[in-house]
C-alpha cells in the first residue's frame, strides 16, 4: 500500500476522534447531571423510602429539641387507613385505589405520601386532610411533631397539625434551604427568604432576602431568631413583621 495512503488513513482515524471528543464530553457531562439529579430525588419506586425521600437542611439549625413521644398511630391496609389518636378515636380514609409511596408518624401527626395525594391526621383533627399534586415525581420530607414538610421540584407543601390542614407554597423557581417545626412554631428558609409561622392560627410572617444570606436559625419558646448578613431577624408571633437587628455596629 502506497505511503500516502497510509497516511491518509491515519489522518481520517485522528480526525473521527477529533469530531467525536465533544459528543463524548456532553454525553458524560450528561450522565454526571443526571446522576447528581437521582442523589438528589429519588423516583416512586425506590425500594428504601425512609432514607431515599428524607430532607435534609442546608443552613444550620441550632434548635434545642427535648425528646418527645409519638402518641398517634396509623394502620395502612389494602382498602382503608386507620389513624388511632390519644384521645382513643378510630379515624379511617378509603384509599380507592391509591399506593402509599412514604408514611410517617411523629409527634402528634402522622402523614403518608400516595401516587395520589398527601394524606395527613393529627391528634388535633377528626378526619384525614388530603392535599392534591399534580405531575410531581420526586419528593422530599420531613417533620416536628405538630408539623411536617414535603418538598417537590415545583411546590413546597406543609401539614400544619393544629389545623389538621395542608398549605401549599409554589416555589417559582425558589431553593429550599431548611425548614424546622418545634411545638407551636414552624421555620422555613429559602434562597430568596425567610418565613415563620405560627401554627395554632396558621399567623404567617416572611422577609425577602436580597442581598445576604441565612447562615443558622434557631425555634425558642415563642420566636424564632434567623442569622445572617450581620443581622439577627426575629419572628414573634404576635408582633407584626419579622423585625432586624444589626448584630456588627
Amino acid at each position: 500500500m502506497p505511503r500516502n495512503s497510509r497516511i491518509f488513513k491515519i489522518y481520517l482515524f485522528l480526525l473521527g476522534i477529533l469530531l467525536a471528543f465533544p459528543i463524548l464530553m456532553q454525553a458524560q457531562a450528561n450522565k454526571s447531571r443526571v446522576l447528581r439529579q437521582e442523589i438528589i430525588f429519588h423516583d416512586l419506586d425506590h425500594p428504601n423510602p425512609e432514607r431515599d425521600y428524607t430532607f435534609y437542611n442546608i443552613v444550620k439549625d441550632n434548635t434545642s429539641y427535648i425528646p418527645f413521644e409519638t402518641n398517634i398511630s396509623q394502620n395502612l391496609g389494602y382498602d382503608f387507613y386507620d389513624a388511632f389518636l390519644k384521645d382513643g378515636s378510630h379515624v379511617r380514609y378509603s384509599i380507592k385505589g391509591e399506593r402509599k409511596i412514604f408514611e410517617k408518624c411523629t409527634g402528634e401527626i402522622c402523614y403518608t405520601i400516595t401516587n395520589r395525594n398527601f394524606l395527613g391526621i393529627s391528634n388535633y383533627g377528626t378526619a384525614w386532610s388530603k392535599g392534591d399534586y399534580y405531575n410531581e415525581e420526586v419528593f422530599k420530607t420531613t417533620s416536628g411533631n405538630t408539623a411536617a414538610f414535603i418538598i417537590t421540584e415545583r411546590d413546597f407543601y406543609l401539614f400544619n397539625g393544629y389545623t389538621n390542614q395542608w398549605i401549599d407554597f409554589s416555589l417559582d423557581g425558589e431553593r429550599i434551604l431548611a425548614v424546622a417545626n418545634k411545638n407551636e412554631l414552624a421555620a422555613v428558609v429559602t434562597d430568596r427568604r425567610i418565613i415563620g409561622i405560627y401554627l395554632p392560627d396558621q399567623k404567617m410572617q416572611e422577609l425577602s432576602l436580597l442581598y445576604f444570606r441565612i447562615n443558622r436559625f434557631e425555634i425558642k419558646e415563642n420566636l424564632i431568631q434567623f442569622y445572617g448578613g450581620g443581622n439577627l431577624y426575629r419572628y414573634e408571633p404576635f408582633k407584626d413583621g419579622i423585625e432586624t437587628i444589626p448584630i456588627w455596629r
